[in-house]
């Protein structure tokens, strides 16, 4: 029987830097819930993590696809083996404790790092961004320096 190695939120803050990809469930703003991977933007603030989601749903006629997003083709980060786009529209921050909470239950995998060429083109599509909040835009570039 695997039991889960406990964490502390200063732990689980500094394991969380900006890049790495997560895949745990989230629940969105309008109460749907999805088990989503998940990538890191700034872990600065010591109650939350800023992240943003992903959706492998790219051929769905009904989505609609900011040019905001950052696509990823298949195999290009080896954490999204299907075309990906990461969804700059949808910043979330979640509770550094829902979060260690989720790890120590085992329901938070830590799936690896994206490249800094990915995070740096993040960075850039964030900076010029009318689909982030103001307050997230600042406190990832703020992680970026």
């Amino acid at each position: 029987m695997r039991f889960p190695r406990e964490f502390t939120d200063k732990a689980l803050l500094d394991d969380l830097s900006a890049g790495k990809v997560i895949k745990t469930e989230i629940q969105f703003p309008d109460g749907g819930k999805a088990v989503k991977r998940l990538v890191v933007l700034s872990n600065i603030n010591e109650r939350t993590i800023l992240v943003i989601t992903s959706t492998s749903r790219t051929n769905n006629p009904r989505r609609y696809y900011n040019k905001d997003d950052v696509f990823i083709a298949a195999g290009q980060e080896p954490m999204f083996e299907e075309d990906t786009y990461l969804r700059l529209n949808r910043a979330l921050e979640i509770p550094t404790g829902e979060l260690l909470i989720k790890y120590n239950e085992l329901r938070l995998d830590k799936l690896g790092h994206i490249s800094e060429q990915r995070l740096n083109e993040i960075y850039a599509k964030v900076e010029g961004s009318q689909l982030i909040a103001q307050k997230h835009i600042a406190r990832i570039l703020k992680e970026r320096i």
